[in-house]
């Protein structure tokens, strides 16, 4: 009778279990069903933003298979995703000969920390006719258990060799920078989330249910997709074309900067240090500035890097005087020397060709900034290295100052 009384009393309690787990395993379901749509809705942004750039955009893994491809894409080369579901197969399409060439080079791409501009590649559109695009690869994470990398293309058949084929290539060389800070910023967020996903997977199969630790990981998974959806943001807006000029200041322009570059920077213990006087307003085209901003920051980025500097610094100064304002940017890689400080501004003069410059970058930044912008972009060296100096007219000198603390903040 007590053996019988024991099971009883122990069915009794796995019948209240299975009941408690089977209704905290309802509302886990829920919880997960809920970050389920708010990620099936970010991968939608991410496809539609891909999908209308303007620039050919492929995304392919290690294992050959194709992700996604764009419509620019589609239409340059002339072949749909569902004809060409694997790089293999697109290439057997594309090139006439070298294929197996070519293929070894886009294995070899699976292997890369960083973007890297590719230079360019011809090759035959499904009409038959030659097209010749620049590529700029980085790495865009695992997805699937494999590597992904994520590649632009600029079509340059018919601007090859024209003058304003320049602006393209600025503006091209724009995008894989910001495609590489993307990456980077997209790599942890990733891995957050499949570590997480994978630590909730084990304890529900285990049976190790806790509600209050299910949803504080879910919770903290749906911040991780916010945080996914913002650099998406910052991508859009980045590549939206100015039509008109807007009252703006260095303020503003800088934080824009900063919440795309700076966590590449901060990777690479880059320190920043950000002092500011007087920030005005003044009328510009603030995305073309901000992409000027930009290649000066990566400019100094690659010299710290390249020289080996022990402890790497840029500094940001905000001034105005004389109806301008100012910003100024400086590194302390080592300057310009002397024989090329003159030359820099030059169309095609680069320090960097041996690594993949193409002498566009300070060229167009120049352009922007006098010719665009009614400013004035000049660099010199210090004793720590170069510094590039940006004027603009300020739009009303009686203007009140802007507070940059949120600057500092961002910094800190």
């Amino acid at each position: 009778m007590l053996i019988i009384l024991a099971s009883l009393a122990i069915f009794f309690l796995i019948v209240l279990s299975i009941f408690s787990f089977s209704k905290t395993a309802e509302h886990a379901r829920m919880l997960a069903h809920k970050m389920t749509v708010e990620i099936r809705n970010l991968n939608t942004e991410l496809e539609n933003m891909i999908n209308s750039a303007p620039n050919p955009i492929i995304v392919h893994s290690e294992d050959g298979t194709i992700v996604k491809i764009n419509r620019a894409w589609s239409d340059i080369c002339g072949y749909t995703h569902e004809e060409t579901p694997t790089v293999d197969i697109w290439v057997d399409k594309v090139y006439k000969e070298q294929q197996e060439g070519i293929k070894e080079y886009i294995r070899s791409l699976y292997k890369i920390t960083q973007k890297v501009d590719e230079g360019e590649f011809s090759f035959y559109s499904k009409s038959g006719e030659k097209v010749t695009w620049q590529f700029s690869t980085a790495p865009f994470g695992i997805l699937n258990g494999k590597k992904t990398v994520i590649s632009s293309a600029m079509d340059i058949t018919e601007l090859k060799n024209k003058d304003h084929m320049l602006i393209m290539q600025s503006r091209h060389a724009a995008m894989g920078a910001m495609i590489s800070m993307i990456a980077h910023q997209w790599r942890q967020p990733l891995a957050s989330i499949a570590a997480i996903s994978g630590t909730l997977n084990l304890q529900a199969m285990l049976g190790q249910y806790d509600q209050e630790h299910f949803a504080e990981k879910l919770n903290l998974i749906s911040d991780l997709a916010i945080d996914l959806s913002d650099t998406i943001n910052d991508f859009r807006n980045f590549f939206k074309e100015d039509k008109t000029k807007q009252l703006s200041s260095w303020k503003e322009l800088i934080n824009g900067s900063l919440e795309i570059i700076q966590p590449m920077l901060i990777a690479k213990n880059i320190q920043m240090d950000v002092s500011y006087g007087e920030d005005h307003f003044f009328m510009t085209y603030p995305r073309e500035i901000t992409q000027v901003i930009l290649n000066i920051f990566k400019n100094a980025e690659d010299v710290l890097i390249e020289n080996s500097i022990l402890h790497p610094k840029i500094w940001i100064r905000i001034s105005s005087q004389n109806g301008q304002a100012s910003l100024e940017i400086e590194d302390n890689g080592g300057g310009i020397p002397a024989e090329l400080v003159d030359k820099i501004f030059d169309p095609y003069f680069s320090t960097k060709f041996d690594k993949d410059g193409t002498g566009i970058g300070l060229y167009m930044s120049k352009t922007i900034v006098e010719q665009h912008c009614n400013g004035k972009l000049t660099v010199n060296n210090t004793i720590h290295g170069a510094c590039f100096k940006i004027q603009l007219p300020i739009e009303n000198p009686m203007d009140s100052k802007n507070d940059l603390s949120d600057v500092e903040k961002l910094l800190h």
